[in-house]
């Protein structure tokens, strides 16, 4: 972990820089430096921005002691243009030269003078011979004769590459240009220049020379001014541009440059020994270019250039009177966000999210930059999608989670109004829609914040008016709505939420009006939500001066608001935080050692992290001055004390985060629950427990990753289990009442089998008659059939009773019971005719209504907990739709969540509406089921459609404001039941009801991803009726009443009775004729019984046998 730098300890604070060096300056090359001994510090100018290759005018210094950056802000009204490539020098402790370079347009002629005292540019005039303005020239700085001068050799011009020696004395800048004599050099570009014994050396590569070798270097003799030719014989560097040198003890050395032989950047570092005409290599390294370097006593400091292509702010030495040489790292190369004010910061988890502002060159900015607090590392954030355009003034307001929100601000165009939803795990902004009708419209300057899925956007300005107004948007509905004003229009105000007694209170504190006067006066909005509707109460909670303070930052911690330091009537600033106890309404403010404006604030652990804005220049307000510098304020036990953030809990007096898998709450490390997890530690919200991707679960709670899905089972989004494939047998579904269909198949089926069991029973009682002489004799007693037997002609008529006629009697009883069952079953229980039609639903006179409407919601592999107890999780609304009662509840079912509605007494009309939305935050699920049941106008039946929807991918879920829509058919029915009085009282007389169909798709609603999921918040279902123009009629019609029952059955048993006459009538028919045969058999039976017996007394018996064989006497007169 990198040092910080323990700035100043100041009553009740403790305040640090991070890194100890502060913030470097942007990436840069081709920049210039020089060492001022007074104050130990490296000063570097100008240069080109690696990144946006602006160039630049500049002026830093670097402390070699402290490791500290600092700008120097310029005071003066001209000053140097942007410039690469020119050169400075300290001439005294109290001024820097600055010659020549190169600006964005053409080469500079110009030398500038700097004083460090006043911080002041001015041009200088050089004496004595012209110069022109030059590029890439050799130069050196030395003494000669105690007197120091600035040889200048070539470079490139406006009129080409230039092979002249100028030698400028420091004092007077009078410039000589020396004559040509000796082995005069050919024009040179990027050389190097060296001092050393009153000899002036040259090296680098030859332009115009057609092979260079790099085995010679130009030496001009200051004392006999003329030039010489130094040749290698063996064992030297290939020939080099750009490169650098400097003269230490006997030798000169080469740094660096660009190998000319192979156009490759060079890496090696050389030595040239004055003495014996040698050289020496030290060495590769890294390959720098375009670097600023310094040479310190026997270190060479190298700043910024590029390190393998890419733009570096490090610093590094080389240390020449170590034997080995050695890069040594000073300041690592940091990346750290341009220069802004007027900016948002955001926390998530341990880190610092910054967007927008405006830069130091009133660019407006629209960038993304993220601070790691485990490493103390800045990391640009780039996002593909919709990013907002560069702005600053705008309100911002971090929402639940991994989220936050912009609205407005100041841009190249203008005042702006749109709305920006960006989410910090998907790295993904959200445009939001905005309603023409009602909105808070352009504006800057004003304040956001939130409460649950309610956004205040407060204040601001428009067209150089100050705005009071007090607007609210509602992420469930998507809609703003004006509830409320402050007293009077604020600019750049601060504003809060606390949740009291159930009502919402907004705090306002500090602004200024139109005119820049301070406001004073803390104010608080009471707002109530009642039946849907909105109430709210204005009042002031306290004035005091101390709170005149404008473009602060601003935090809440604990119970206060505090206000870290800000500028007054926008000219001055204040080095103060106040502290608002919105409890006890206590202030207090103590003294800081910095003053900012424009700058933002977070709480993250026990430190208040601080970062960029604008500063002043004693104490008077400069509004080009803009910072990067990031500050840490620690309270000390004695002052205002700033407590823990979010995602740490206090333990030993000390802010300890929230480890991996676990997330804060009331003071607490809670894990995460199953089916997510965190990798990342000072969680401060359970949403930050991301969801396991599909096909992973986590089956524990405090995952800190989730588990590979095996193959045979199913995981979306979030699973805490390992389930079976749950889509495979949810599929669409409905059930509708039949028409009516009456008994007729089960009574002529329990019919048929009493004449079955008739027919089994007429055997029986037959056989038990003819077989048991009891029951054959009094067989009779029973006969119903006395006046039916027949009657002799010419005898008298006489009723009588026959075994045959109670036979058949009882014969008769039973079939007639049969009859009268089963004529009274088809009465009660078939007796209805059902007809149907569809007719216009306008000749309907009757209000079409359903007993009962029962809906069910299924919500599959549900993310939240689906407390039943909590009203909070739950939101309902439902449109055209009447009903004498309704019940509403939550069930959680494994990890799915059911939520049940039952209507009493309903009636639905056109385009009615029902809409549930589950307002958990980590409400999401992977399908939902939806199953409707409502009363039709048939008795006793339902009209039932289950209906599922499903993402478009199974790696989604759903989630999101825009809910999935079921488009329901809805059939209004009546039936009219004609009954005879009170015959039958199961059915009224007219029932109404609904059918339910679903002939359109289902409109799938908002979804994501497991790396969008907490871009979104809400999952929500609405069921859309569509009221038919038709309404099902039906008609129930008795088909007999008791009366022609009654008659049928007596109808039927006389019928049958004589059937069962004319049947007994045919029977004793044949019965009567067989005994009249019996009787006469008989009878002949008897006389040969008589004749033998007249035979055997009175005649011989052979005459007798003899005859009986031939001879049968048929009457008494044969005899």
């Amino acid at each position: 972990m990198l040092e910080i730098l323990f700035l100043l300890a100041v009553k009740g604070f403790e305040i640090f820089t991070i890194p100890s060096e502060g913030s470097s300056p942007s990436p840069k090359a081709n920049c210039k430096s020089a060492f001022n001994p007074a104050t130990n510090e490296i000063i570097i100018f100008g240069g080109q921005d690696t990144t946006t290759l602006e160039y630049l005018n500049s002026l830093y210094t670097f402390n070699i002691g402290t490791l500290v950056w600092r700008e120097i802000i310029p005071q003066s009204y001209e000053n140097p243009p942007g410039l690469i490539l020119g050169e400075i020098f300290l001439v005294d402790s109290k001024k820097i030269l600055l010659f020549f370079g190169k600006t964005a347009d053409t080469i500079s002629s110009e030398v500038y003078s700097f004083d460090l005292k006043t911080n002041r540019w001015a041009v200088e005039n050089l004496t004595g011979d012209d110069i022109e303005g030059r590029m890439n020239y050799a130069f050196a700085d030395y003494i000669y004769n105690n007197t120091r001068y600035l040889a200048i050799y070539g470079g490139l011009t406006l009129n080409g590459i230039d092979n002249g020696l100028f030698i400028i004395e420091f004092n007077t800048l009078n410039c000589r240009k020396m004559m040509n004599f000796g082995a005069v050099p050919n024009k040179g570009y990027d050389l190097s220049f060296v001092y050393y014994d009153k000899k002036l050396y040259l090296y680098g590569f030859d332009l115009t020379a057609l092979v260079d070798l790099g085995n010679s270097m130009n030496m001009f003799d200051l004392d006999l001014g003329i030039w010489d030719l130094l040749n290698f014989t063996e064992y030297y560097p290939k020939p080099k541009l750009s490169h650098t040198a400097y003269a230490y003890y006997e030798s000169m050395y080469i740094f660096f440059g660009l190998n000319v032989t192979n156009s490759s950047f060079a890496s090696d570092i050389w030595s040239y020994n004055f003495s014996n005409n040698a050289w020496k290599s030290h060495g590769s390294f890294s390959s720098l270019i375009g670097y600023a370097s310094a040479q310190i006593d026997h270190k060479i400091y190298l700043a910024f250039g590029y390190n393998n292509y890419k733009g570096q702010n490090s610093v590094n030495f080389f240390d020449l009177s170590q034997t080995k040489l050695e890069l040594n790292e000073v300041v690592p190369n940091r990346k750290f966000p341009p220069k802004r004010k007027n900016h948002c910061s955001y926390k998530y988890n341990d880190s610092m999210y910054i967007f927008g502002g405006i830069s130091e060159n009133g660019e407006f900015l629209n960038d993304m930059w993220v601070f790691h607090n485990s490493t103390f590392e800045w990391e640009s954030i780039t996002s593909s999608n919709n990013v907002p355009v560069g702005r600053h003034s705008f309100g911002c307001g971090q929402g639940a989670g991994t989220n936050f929100i912009i609205y407005g601000g100041e841009s190249l165009s203008g005042t702006l109004s749109d709305f920006y939803f960006y989410d910090m795990v998907s790295n993904t902004w959200v445009d939001y829609y905005i309603s023409a009708d009602s909105n808070p419209g352009k504006r800057a300057g004003h304040c956001i914040c939130m409460h649950g899925y309610y956004t205040f956007i407060i204040g601001g300005y428009r067209d150089a008016e100050a705005l009071k107004d007090v607007w609210l948007h509602n992420y469930s509905t998507e809609s703003f709505e004006k509830f409320a004003e402050l007293p009077s229009g604020l600019i750049n105000l601060k504003c809060w939420t606390v949740l009291s007694e159930g009502a919402i209170n907004i705090y306002v504190i500090s602004g200024t009006d139109i005119n820049y006067k301070g406001n004073t006066c803390i104010y608080k909005i009471i707002l109530n939500e009642i039946n849907g509707q909105f109430e709210s109460e204005v009042l002031t909670i306290t004035c005091d001066s101390t709170l005149d303070l404008s473009e602060s930052a601003f935090i809440v911690s604990g119970n206060n608001a505090l206000l870290i330091s800000g500028s007054i009537w926008n000219r001055y600033l204040k080095s103060v935080l106040v502290s608002y106890n919105f409890i006890t309404n206590q202030i207090i403010s103590e003294y800081l050692s910095f003053s900012l404006f424009g700058h933002s604030a977070l709480h993250m652990g026990e430190y208040i992290f601080v970062f960029g804005g604008g500063f002043a220049y004693n104490a008077i307000k400069v509004s080009e001055l803009t910072s990067n510098s990031l500050y840490l304020i620690k309270s000390e036990p004695s002052g205002i004390q700033i407590g823990c953030s979010g995602g740490t809990i206090m333990i030993d007096n000390y802010c300890m985060p929230c480890g991996k898998g676990y997330y804060s709450s009331a003071n607490d490390c809670l894990p995460c629950p199953k089916g997510t997890f965190s990798n990342k530690t000072a969680v401060d919200d359970e949403v930050s427990c991301l969801p396991c991707e599909y096909g992973y679960y986590s089956d524990k709670n405090g995952s800190l990753y989730c588990y590979e899905c095996p193959s045979y089972s199913l995981c979306p989004i979030g699973s805490s289990e390992l389930s079976s494939s749950y889509t495979s047998s949810i599929v669409k579904s409905y059930y509708q009442p039949k028409a009516f269909e009456g008994n007729t198949t089960m009574i002529s089926n329990f019919v048929n089998k009493l004449w079955l069991y008739f027919a089994l029973a007429v055997a029986i009682i037959g056989c038990a008659v003819f077989m048991n002489r009891t029951i054959f004799d009094n067989v009779e007693k029973v006969d119903l059939f006395i006046s039916d037997h027949g009657q002799e002609i010419n005898i008298p008529v006489v009723l009588r009773r026959t075994k045959l006629g109670g036979l058949f009697s009882i014969y008769f009883l039973l079939a007639a019971s049969i009859i009268i069952i089963g004529s009274f079953m088809t009465f009660e229980l078939d007796n209805v005719t059902e007809i149907k039609a569809l007719i216009p639903l306008i000749t309907i006179e009757e209000t079409i209504s359903a007993e009962k409407l029962y809906i069910q919601a299924t919500f599959y592999a549900y993310g939240g907990s689906c407390n039943n107890e909590r009203n909070d999780i739950f939101s309902f609304s439902e449109t055209s739709i009447y009903f004498t009662s309704r019940q509403i509840t939550l069930e959680p079912n494994s990890n799915n969540c059911i939520i049940s509605i039952t209507y009493n007494n309903i009636i639905l009309s056109n385009s009615a509406k029902i809409l549930m939305i589950l307002t958990e935050k980590a409400s999401r699920a992977s399908y939902i089921g939806v199953n409707f049941t409502i009363s039709s106008s048939i008795p006793s039946e339902s009209s039932n459609a289950f209906i599922p929807i499903f993402p478009s991918n199974v790696k989604q879920v759903l989630i999101g404001t825009k809910p999935s829509i079921i488009p329901l058919s809805i059939i209004p029915s009546v039936i009219f039941i004609k009954v005879f009085y009170s015959q039958d009282n199961r059915w009224p007389s007219v029932l109404t009801g609904y059918h339910v169909a679903s002939n359109d798709n289902v409109i799938i609603g908002e979804t994501a991803t497991q790396k969008t999921i907490n871009s979104k918040s809400f999952v929500s279902v609405q069921l859309s009726f569509s009221l038919d123009n038709s309404a099902l009629v039906t008609k129930r019609n008795i088909n007999s009443s008791w009366f022609i029952f009654v008659g049928g059955v007596l109808g039927s048993i006389f019928g049958i009775m004589g059937s069962f006459s004319t049947v007994l009538g045919v029977c004793e028919g044949f019965a009567d004729k067989y005994a009249e045969n019996s009787e006469k058999r008989e009878k002949v039976k008897r006389i040969k019984i008589n004749r033998y017996i007249f035979d055997k007394n009175f005649m011989r018996y052979e005459n007798y046998t003899k005859g009986t064989a031939k001879v049968v006497p048929g009457t008494f007169t044969d005899v």
